[in-house]
């Protein structure tokens, strides 16, 4: 499972804060239109993963930790 998984993972099935939302929603987007993330995204993708990781564990039904330590993204 790829970062960009768990980022729609987190924007179709989980409630988070306000400024959490919009930026994964943000990501949600740009990853809908095929586009890669720079570094900066991707260390505040991986940073608000791992702040929202208990609410991605339950709607994945198992521990996600794994992949936010060893991220791995498709672009």
């Amino acid at each position: 499972m790829n970062i960009e998984d768990l980022i729609i993972l987190l924007a179709m099935k989980c409630q988070t804060n306000p400024f959490d939302s919009k930026v994964i929603w943000s990501f949600y987007d740009q990853i809908s239109r095929g586009n890669g993330f720079t570094e900066k995204q991707e260390q505040l993708a991986i940073k608000i993963l791992k702040r929202q990781v208990s609410k991605i564990n339950a709607a994945l039904g198992k521990d996600a930790t794994p992949y936010l330590e060893n991220p791995v993204f498709r672009l």
